[in-house]
């Protein structure tokens, strides 16, 4: 694909930076204090809290069957996930944001700098994935995460085409101070209300659609869509099941 080839070199130039251009992990500069920092050019930003990941913009958010990306997308915050094997799929590239797991360990990570915060980077990622009940082996997949502690945020990147585009797209992690992206909606309504009242942002309840084993009161939708870099006090519309 094109287009994500040239979203993924344009991180690349975006780690390496001008000088004199803003970026988001320097804290920047916009005119508009309602505009959160302009991501690499045709990319978006994603994240958990403060911190933040670069993706091209024309990936979906949240596509995936099992927690297995079925097309180049950004998992945010999915939560828990059925227990079925779905293969990675073909000429892929994805990226999973989620706060950290209660318990979870870092202990062969290797340090980091992000905008002059502290980071850890887990080791690569390869293996070949396994397709059908045989046991047989195809194609390699390539990953590594990156974990923020200070915004307690793990980003995972993944991809069946190379180690490459993994490093190019966690080359793009930052920490955006003064924005805060929308949180996944995981939760029933009152404790999903409760965290963006942490967060310091609005919420506009609306009626949800109904979904097929989901309760009364469970939070079905969100706009903004979880991961965008909001500022604070902004709304966000929640639907929640009737």
């Amino acid at each position: 694909m094109v287009f994500l080839v040239a979203a993924i070199a344009a991180t690349f130039a975006f780690a390496g930076g001008d000088d004199d251009e803003p970026t988001a992990s320097d804290g920047g500069a916009n005119d508009d204090a309602s505009a959160a920092p302009a991501p690499p050019v045709g990319t978006r930003y994603v994240g958990v809290g403060h911190a933040v990941i670069a993706v091209p913009e024309e990936w979906s958010t949240n596509a995936h069957q099992c927690g297995t990306p079925t097309e180049p997308t950004a998992l945010v915050d999915i939560g828990a996930i059925c227990m079925m094997y779905v293969p990675y799929p073909a000429d892929t590239d994805s990226v999973e944001v989620r706060p950290s797991y209660e318990g979870e360990e870092f202990t062969d990570w290797v340090p980091i700098q992000i905008g002059g915060l502290d980071a850890l980077r887990s080791p690569d990622e390869e293996f070949e994935e396994t397709l059908g009940a045989d046991g047989a082996k195809g194609r390699a997949i390539y990953g590594a995460s990156v974990y923020v502690p200070s915004e307690n945020a793990v980003f995972r990147a993944r991809s069946s085409n190379a180690q490459e585009r993994v490093d190019a797209l966690l080359d793009t992690v930052a920490v955006v101070e003064g924005y805060v992206a929308v949180p996944g909606f995981r939760v029933a309504e009152k404790p999903y209300l409760e965290t963006l009242a942490e967060l310091g942002l609005r919420a506009d309840e609306v009626p949800g659609d109904r979904v097929d084993g989901l309760g009364s009161g469970t939070v079905t939708d969100v706009d903004p869509e979880p991961g965008t870099l909001v500022p604070p006090g902004a709304t966000v519309r929640v639907g929640v099941a009737p």
